[in-house]
């Protein structure tokens, strides 16, 4: 080979090496650009991820809430039902006149019957 075209070959691989230099620093602020927004990305896929786990454990509480509060309420249906029962087997062996009675009972009834209604309303709302 020849001098020239050992310095023409010199050259060339010269040239190369600062065309790679150059295409490297400019897909260097594209790199870092991408390593940033997967960065962002990740802390936003996190924020989401404690906002779902909050979600989620709120939706629990507000489920055990209302299946407590359908148990209280169910609890005193029965207590209510129970005290409405044995005051109607007790009210006529009383020495109470038996309009009385019957009177007394007939507004018990009507007040059972509208504390229930009441009652399926508020529960209603939770369904």
């Amino acid at each position: 080979m020849e001098l020239r075209e050992l310095e023409a070959m010199l050259r060339a691989a010269y040239v190369s090496k600062a065309h790679e230099t150059q295409m490297a620093e400019k897909a260097a602020p594209k790199k870092e650009d991408k390593a940033m927004d997967l960065a962002a990305a990740e802390v936003m896929m996190e924020q989401v991820s404690r906002e779902e786990d909050a979600e989620r454990k709120k939706a629990l509480a507000h489920y055990e809430t209302m299946r407590n509060y359908k148990q209280h309420v169910k609890r005193q249906m029965e207590v209510f039902a129970t005290f409405a029962l044995m005051t109607a087997y007790t009210l006529p062996f009383l020495s109470l006149s038996l309009s009385l009675s019957l009177s007394l009972s007939l507004s018990l009834c009507i007040a059972l019957l509208t504390t229930l209604a009441i009652i399926r309303v508020a529960t209603s709302r939770f369904n």
